[in-house]
């Protein structure tokens, strides 16, 4: 399998308490990083993504070195992050938020989404078909969750970061949602989830 990314030597501050992260991710692999400082996660998911400078190292991305790239350069390549918490418009419909969350996306012509790849997260979350014209406020965790796992979707990622995806879920609805995760990986997607728990 081919490696996606590769962290060589990252070190996100000058701190001297700081860890030195080095590692690499394969393509379908899922990866479930347990981390008692909550931070740290938070903070290397946003060094992948280009949100956060780091002090030393190199980032690696499908033999392109990412480490000082522009968000928009990441995503564009195909690193998409889901952060944690609701990141939803609650007095939006589910179709609205959908759109929104793909509104940076390539488009030929095209204002909406294609048909297609909303096809092809509606088979992986048949329940969010029946809610697109509820608002985002309505659904339970679990459904907003799927929602925003969907947008982070929707770029067709090589590489999806989930920072606590399912922080304060019940854990029926866990084991549901690391059950869709074990789906996208099958496929080919890369996937790093941090969990404090």
């Amino acid at each position: 399998m081919q490696i996606i990314i590769e962290f060589t030597n990252v070190v996100l501050n000058s701190a001297a308490t700081c860890d030195e992260i080095s590692c690499s991710v394969r393509e379908g692999d899922l990866l479930n990083w347990n981390e008692s400082r909550i931070l740290l996660p938070h903070i290397f998911f946003m060094a992948a993504i280009g949100l956060h400078p780091i002090h030393s190292g190199k980032i690696i991305f499908k033999g392109d070195d990412i480490t000082h790239k522009s968000p928009e350069y990441c995503r564009r390549v195909g690193i998409s992050y889901v952060p944690q918490g609701f990141n939803l418009f609650p007095d939006m419909t589910v179709s609205e938020n959908l759109e929104l969350g793909g509104i940076f996306l390539p488009r030929s012509g095209n204002k909406k989404l294609s048909g297609t790849k909303l096809n092809e997260l509606f088979d992986l979350f048949p329940q969010i078909y029946d809610r697109l014209n509820l608002k985002c406020g309505h659904l339970s965790g679990g459904e907003q969750r799927m929602v925003s796992l969907m947008q982070g979707l929707l770029n067709d990622p090589s590489l999806l970061l989930l920072d606590a995806p399912t922080t304060g879920l019940a854990s029926k609805v866990k084991y549901e949602f690391y059950d869709k995760l074990a789906q996208l990986a099958s496929n080919g997607t890369s996937i790093i989830v941090s969990e404090t728990n």
